[in-house]
Formats: C-alpha cells, structure tokens, sequence
C-alpha cells in the first residue's frame, strides 16, 4: 500500500486496525511449514508464498487475495488466488 500507492504509515495502520476487527488469524504452525515446502515445490511459490498459501488452506479460506500470485489460480481444489487489481 505504500509503495504501490503512495499511503502514510497512519492510513495505512488505520486501514489496517478497521480491516483485523473480527478477523480470525491463524497461527503458523510446524504442518504449516511441511505443507507450505511440499507446496513450494509442486507449484513453484517461493518459500514465502507457500507459507501463505498453506495458512490460507489449513484455515479453510476459499480465496486468497493477492496481486503477486498467479490471477485465477485454484491450489488443491479448495483455494482460489484474486488479484483484487486485475481489471
């Protein structure tokens, strides 16, 4: 948000302490990190991406938003990536 669109550390904080009210976190785990290294490998994410990707599965999510990964892309038939900018 602040490289790409030029916001403060305040708005951003304030955005992001709106957005977190009733937002269920998911701690990282060590299946996290198995999940996220098998992962990594058969999809090719770096290291990084896996691990958010394995979160977001073990959570249970449908979507992961994200305007770094692949638009579209459906991970194990659960998880979809949106990039909430792709026109």
């Amino acid at each position: 948000m602040r490289k790409k669109f030029g916001f403060t550390g305040e708005t951003i904080q304030a955005f992001h302490a709106g957005w977190v009210l009733g937002a269920k976190i998911h701690p990282l785990s060590l299946s996290t990190v198995h999940r996220a290294l098998e992962s990594g490998d058969r999809l090719g994410y770096s290291h990084y991406d896996s691990l958010i990707i394995a979160s977001a599965l073990e959570a249970g999510c449908d979507i992961l938003y994200s305007e770094d990964l692949q638009h579209n892309h459906r991970i194990d038939g659960a998880l979809t990536i949106v990039n909430p900018f792709a026109a």
